[in-house]
């Protein structure tokens, strides 16, 4: 008989331990069918991140744009954990989840990633970054990249390519002496004294003449419409030429070499070479 009760007792704790876990597992389907019901699917604790993030600057290496075509780019974070983005051409739908510092997005097998900075949504991609902000909301990171937009059309401005007439290309004619050059190991000014004839270009009609040391290699000259340069075919290696306003830049196996028609006009290279240092950031004051 006692071995009985004994068994009975056994089972009422086992059916207690057993409405328990049933009991446990129900309050526990509540908890995590209100967690969605309210939005915080993904555990969302920067809930400033959610929304719709609208582009407003670019920016390559250390050069900031405000581009028009792009104004149509966005980025939607909303509460549930799905997502739609445009940065390219085509609109996507995505799911995203928080990271400590902006947001990751999937679609698809791919995954970008989102850096916030000062109510600023950043992606970056290789040396490109495209920058994203909600409407209404108050950033100095903002405002630094707008200015350091402005900073970039200033600097763009300094030297302008002028377009080269392509109907007639005779301002292009006749000797140009070279006073400067520029490669990796910076730009070298050519004094007076080392200016000669036998350091320039010499341009008739569609040829070209380089000379250095005395030396002379012919060359050829093709307009492209496109781009608003003359193209040089010359030793089997191409290069090409820029005007900018009275000053020819002839660009050519990584170095840029600047000539001007009049080596006696110190104030026009001394003008330029101070608006290329501080193109440059090398003018010292």
């Amino acid at each position: 008989m006692k071995s009985k009760k004994y068994s009975g007792n056994k089972y009422s704790n086992f059916v207690l331990i057993l409405i328990s876990l049933i009991i446990l597992s129900i309050a526990l389907l509540i908890l995590i069918y209100s967690n969605i019901g309210n939005g915080n699917k993904l555990g969302i604790k920067d809930s400033s991140i959610v929304g719709e993030w609208k582009y407003f600057a670019s920016s390559i290496d250390n050069n900031f744009y405000k581009e028009d075509l792009n104004d149509d780019q966005y980025i939607n974070l909303k509460k549930d954990g799905s997502a739609s983005f445009k940065i390219t051409r085509e609109i996507k739908d995505a799911t995203w989840s928080e990271l400590r510092n902006g947001a990751s997005i999937n679609y698809g097998n791919r995954e970008i990633n989102l850096y916030k900075e000062d109510n600023v949504l950043i992606y970056k991609k290789d040396e490109k970054s495209i920058y994203f902000v909600k409407n209404n909301e108050n950033s100095k990171y903002k405002d630094e990249i707008l200015s350091k937009i402005e900073d970039t059309e200033k600097r763009d401005q300094n030297i302008i390519v002028s377009e080269i007439d392509k109907k007639d290309t005779k301002s292009l004619n006749g000797k140009w002496y070279r006073f400067a050059y520029e490669n990796k190991d910076g730009l070298t000014e050519i004094s007076q004294d080392e200016i000669s004839e036998n350091d320039g270009l010499f341009i008739d009609n569609k040829k070209l003449i380089e000379n250095r040391n005395g030396k002379s290699t012919k060359g050829t000259l093709k307009f492209n419409k496109e781009d608003k340069i003359i193209e040089v075919s010359q030793d089997k290696k191409d290069g090409i030429i820029l005007q900018m306003d009275e000053i020819l830049v002839f660009i050519k196996n990584d170095e840029s070499n600047y000539y001007l028609k009049d080596y006696k006009d110190t104030k026009l290279m001394d003008e330029f070479l101070d608006k290329l240092k501080e193109q440059k950031g090398e003018n010292n004051g």
